[in-house]
């Protein structure tokens, strides 16, 4: 893939925003609507202590675990298209301004909500929390959401070390063999051996391997590059391959869910679901744009905010729900406060409390960086100074009404 330098404003891919926010939503409501009541062990169980549920929404909100898939998928091509520009520097230093601010303030949080439900230890929330801002990847962690950032963590890593060793333009050969990587490990596993994919489903190694998920950032990859420099005959069989391993992914994750809220639903939906989002993702492409308006700024902020709102809305929004329904609310009441207050937290987060913390540490990493220079240099410096060897006779010191000067 060429790396060609853009001579007019990037456009922005608006429909991938929405399609983003909707995943985002998606993930909540199947927290709210689902795991709060048919998962024992749930995180927001113990805030809600059985207070509500909805069994009628089951069948049309429990495939909103999909929405990571998704996220997947996005993070393949839209980190594949922001770094196209970008030295391993950069690159570095913007994932970091994208990934801790909002890890702070929504770990925080959660944690002070917990501490004040009295739900857990001090001490667990405490190690749970350090896990959480610093992005550990193995928990536990305030929310266990926190488990899909190891995974793009190792995608930005694999990214990072293209841009490192300068062969950006060899990225698509490591796309395409990162998604071929995952997706013999779905087709083949599901000839071979089905019981251990069920086992495994859930493995941290394989998460932060990328084997289980390859194939999703793969896909969105090759989409970029299809996009961008045209089709071809590999480029077509990839995105099928990896497309194909992304619904075995579906089903047998599916069957996984089943098993742990003891329902029988198809996998067909989930499957159908992803198949359509990736056609509007593919259809979403065509609509870019680099132009400002009320609507693809509000677009924008939207996007922006299904950050935030997934890393929030679990404990937070059961805490709203918890709250709703002690005053006498109703079940649906209570389900839509807690979305509203958590969307319009999350769009504050992304627009008022994100900014100033990102300028800060900003500022933080040009100072340390600024710092780390002027050190090598001083030190390169002494060093050139304290090892290079005197020439005798090319310097001569004269003595001259008590003071010293030095003549060549």
């Amino acid at each position: 893939m060429d790396v060609r330098p853009l001579t007019r404003p990037r456009p922005i891919f608006f429909g991938l925003d929405l399609i983003r926010f909707s995943a985002a939503m998606m993930v909540m409501c199947v927290h709210f609507c689902t795991t709060s009541w048919a998962m024992n062990d749930a995180t927001i169980g113990p805030i809600l202590e059985g207070r509500v549920s909805f069994p009628e929404l089951f069948s049309s909100t429990w495939v909103g675990w999909l929405g990571v898939e998704i996220f997947f998928v996005i993070s393949g091509l839209v980190i594949v298209y922001s770094a196209q520009d970008a030295t391993a520097a950069t690159f570095l230093r913007s994932r970091v301004l994208r990934l801790y601010p909002a890890a702070w303030v929504c770990a925080t949080t959660s944690a002070a909500i917990l501490i004040c439900l009295g739900i857990e230890s001090h001490r667990l929330i405490l190690r749970a929390w350090v896990a959480s801002i610093t992005l550990f990847p193995f928990g536990p962690w305030i929310d266990p959401v926190y488990w899909t950032l190891r995974v793009e963590i190792s995608f930005y890593f694999l990214v990072f070390l293209f841009l490192a060793a300068r062969e950006f333009r060899r990225l698509e050969q490591g796309a395409l063999t990162l998604g071929t990587i995952s997706s013999a490990y779905w087709i083949l596993g599901g000839i071979f051996a089905p019981g251990f994919l069920e086992q495994h489903l859930w493995n941290g190694i394989l998460d932060v391997s990328l084997v289980s998920y390859g194939c999703f950032f793969g896909l969105g990859a090759m989409m970029y590059v299809t996009f961008r420099d045209g089709n071809s005959l590999l480029r077509t069989l990839a995105i099928v391959l990896f497309a194909g391993a992304g619904l075995i992914e579906v089903d047998y994750k599916a069957s996984d869910i089943n098993l742990i809220y003891n329902s029988h639903e198809s996998a067909l939906l989930p499957q159908a679901v992803y198949a359509l989002v990736l056609g509007c993702i593919f259809t979403s492409m065509r609509w870019a744009s680099s132009v400002s308006n009320h609507w693809t700024r509000l677009i924008r902020v939207l996007g922006l905010a299904t950050y935030p709102l997934y890393l929030f809305h679990q404990i937070a929004g059961a805490a709203i729900m918890r709250f709703v329904l002690m005053q006498g609310g109703s079940r649906y009441g209570a389900l839509g406060a807690a979305i509203l207050i958590c969307v319009t937290g999350s769009i504050l987060i992304a627009t008022c409390v994100e900014p100033p913390i990102r300028s800060l540490l900003r500022k933080a990493i040009t100072t340390g960086a600024e710092m780390s220079t002027h050190w090598q240099r001083s030190t390169k410096a002494t060093m050139i100074g304290t090892t290079l060897p005197l020439r005798p006779g090319r310097l001569v010191q004269r003595a001259h009404k008590g003071r010293g000067s030095l003549r060549q």
